[in-house]
């Protein structure tokens, strides 16, 4: 009896194939952790064969639901506000709206034009007197404003007018009697 060296293992048996000369039949031998022996005794009854190993069988899926023919209903898709800036703690302070300059005119030696104007506006003094006469408009009692010299003949200067509401008594440095009075309101 010959021993072939290979084996096949099943359901926790070893299964070898061993010949008499004859036919090839397996037998069954439970594994062992030592070497195999190199002759065993050829056992007298038919050995038991390993259960065939088998895929299990298929399954077949679940039913499901059919597919709707027709979309549900949905609401709109909800749109987030837009976003807010936060309120104001308390008022800013605003800076005034800006303000056409004021426009004064030098002219046959007196001040004609805007003389009443609002505080911090911007005021453009022109001289329309003939070449070769300089005029000025200066603040008389604090100094708060002077154009400085003007030219003649269309020349032009500005100044700002004070913050402080109130009445500006003014005039020219060189022609002495040449005045008015510029009112500042607030």
């Amino acid at each position: 009896m010959k021993r072939y060296p290979f084996a096949a293992a099943a359901a926790g048996l070893l299964i070898l194939f061993v010949s008499s000369g004859a036919a090839m039949r397996p037998t069954a031998t439970a594994p062992t952790a030592t070497a195999p022996a190199t002759t065993a005794p050829a056992p007298t009854a038919p050995a038991p064969t390993a259960p065939a190993l088998t895929a299990p069988a298929p399954t077949a899926p679940a039913p499901t639901a059919p597919a709707p023919t027709a979309p549900a209903p949905t609401a709109p898709a909800p749109t987030a506000p837009a976003p807010t800036a936060p309120a104001p703690t308390a008022p800013a302070p605003t800076a005034p709206a800006p303000t056409a300059p004021a426009s004064i005119v030098i002219s046959g030696f007196d001040y004609h034009g805007d003389l009443t104007v609002k505080s911090g506006q911007e005021v453009i003094v022109t001289n329309m007197d003939p070449v070769p006469i300089l005029h000025t408009l200066t603040d008389k009692q604090t100094g708060l404003f002077n154009t400085g010299p003007i030219a003649p003949g269309g020349g032009t200067a500005s100044f700002t007018a004070p913050a402080q509401p109130g009445s500006y008594p003014f005039g020219c440095l060189f022609h002495l009697t040449m005045a008015g009075i510029l009112v500042v309101q607030g």
